[in-house]
């Protein structure tokens, strides 16, 4: 040994084990596309699934608060500074022509002298390239589905039910036709947005589409003309469905309204002389109840009495997480609330309820642990990764703690897209509410509408007050 020579720590101290974690952190930050912060949540875990300890751990980790400016600039170092005009953009790195997934996100790029850049997938230029219109961003737009990502084969059930009552007989290729539209369909997702003009629409790819259909052996046949004018008016049958759909709702009485006027004593009495109600731990008074009148805010008292009832009273192996568990883990880490539950087994429910508010903007997230799914509902339909991250990196943990082995890869994690979307901005409440009474009657059927949010308030209050679930 050389007097030079100096040790260092051994690879199994905590400390050396720290440091590689933020270095690797570092790396991957600069080098990949996803969130930082879920990043630096898989390294911690990786940590946490070696052998030392959780406390030491917990003592020893920086918080992700505190790295995250050092984290960001390390990504932004190799960010092009902002160009002076478009002229100057540089697109020439990978950055800009990969998607975080590492496969190809195709680039448009006219390099004219208005210079026009698109980003999309091959399916998504094809529409663009076929379309009447161009916007001053590079998109085709529709305006009724501003903000949304609304499939196509959500609609094609009912499109193929109006032909076929149309038609004097059914015709056996019809089917055929259904799933081939869907196969199309699933091919690409168009993305639309509200608040153009109607004019603005005139093409989607099921309509570019519609002539491969003469070439298929199974659509060489001879209908009236009526099926010719159908497949011509798919696209605009889809685009105002919704339009349909509101004038159809404005002639129609919602079937809880009559279920709501058999107590409308109730309601107007709890509204002027409710004092207080205590269940499941929780205390309600007319300050919490007064909440449920029109165009107020939920508070997180009357939705985690009502998820409690809702458990109780329909009498299912079900379990709530109550909605500061989920603030407590979004802002202080999984080993905050890891003792919350001690003693409970929480992979032995059918259906866990979780309550999640988010900005001011209530959600709803479900563990259904033997359907190995934990899904997100979102009235807005904003991206939540970073719930689903959080709720991932927390199962992981208590699962290991209870079996002492990973989580199963195969759970899936994913945010519910075929959902109604609330139309203003104090219905989230009520929205998580007809989420989760859905979801315990084991369904997945969401077939309440934005305008009848007025009475499910009532509904909710009624059934409060009487300690069961109308």
């Amino acid at each position: 040994e050389n007097g030079n020579h100096v040790d260092h720590p051994n690879f199994s101290s905590i400390d050396t084990r720290l440091l590689q974690c933020l270095d690797t952190v570092t790396k991957r930050s600069r080098n990949e596309y996803g969130s930082i912060n879920s990043i630096f949540r898989d390294e911690t875990n990786r940590i946490i699934e070696e052998d030392y300890s959780i406390d030491e751990i917990a003592t020893k980790m920086p918080k992700f608060e505190n790295v995250k400016d050092k984290l960001y600039k390390a990504r932004n170092k190799d960010i092009p500074t902002l160009p002076k005009n478009i002229q100057h953009v540089d697109l020439t790195s990978e950055r800009y022509s990969n998607t975080k997934y590492k496969t190809r996100f195709l680039l448009f790029d006219t390099n004219d002298k208005e210079r026009i850049i698109a980003y999309a997938s091959d399916n998504q230029l094809q529409i663009l390239s076929k379309s009447q219109r161009w916007h001053i961003d590079g998109t085709f737009k529709c305006f009724q589905f501003y903000n949304q990502g609304p499939r196509t084969n959500n609609h094609v059930e009912g499109f193929h039910r109006k032909i076929d009552i149309d038609l004097p007989q059914s015709h056996p290729n019809l089917y055929l036709f259904v799933e081939y539209m869907k196969k199309l369909e699933a091919e690409t997702t168009l993305n639309f947005k509200r608040r153009q003009f109607k004019n603005d629409f005139r093409k989607c790819r099921l309509q570019t589409e519609l002539n491969n259909l003469q070439q298929n052996k199974y659509f060489n046949f001879h209908l009236p003309q009526l099926l010719g004018y159908y497949l011509s008016k798919f696209a605009y049958l889809y685009q105002y469905k919704s339009d349909v759909n509101e004038k159809s709702i404005e002639n129609s009485v919602p079937a809880i309204t009559t279920k709501i006027s058999t107590y409308k004593t109730i309601v107007d009495q709890t509204f002027q002389n409710f004092t207080a109600i205590s269940n499941f731990g929780i205390n309600l008074t007319s300050v919490d109840m007064d909440r449920l009148k029109p165009r107020t805010w939920l508070n997180d008292n009357l939705i985690n009495y009502y998820l409690h009832l809702l458990v109780w009273y329909n009498k299912i192996n079900a379990f709530n997480f109550e909605s500061y568990f989920y603030s407590t883990l979004s802002t202080r880490g999984c080993l905050n609330v890891k003792n919350w539950f001690r003693g409970v087994n929480i992979f032995q429910f059918d259906l866990i309820l979780i309550p999640i508010n988010m900005g001011n903007h209530w959600i709803l997230a479900t563990i259904e642990n033997f359907k190995c799914k934990v899904t997100v509902y979102d009235s807005f339909k904003h991206n939540q990764n970073s719930v689903l991250d959080n709720l991932r990196f927390y199962l992981e943990m208590k699962y290991r703690e209870q079996y002492n082995v990973s989580l199963t890869p195969h759970r899936v994690f994913y945010q519910e897209q075929n959902i109604p979307l609330q139309t203003n901005t104090y219905d989230c409440g009520v929205f998580l509410c007809k989420f989760a009474y859905t979801k315990s009657l084991n369904s997945n059927s969401f077939n309440f509408l934005a305008r009848e949010m007025d009475y499910y308030r009532k509904n909710i209050l009624i059934s409060i007050v009487l300690n069961k679930i109308i």
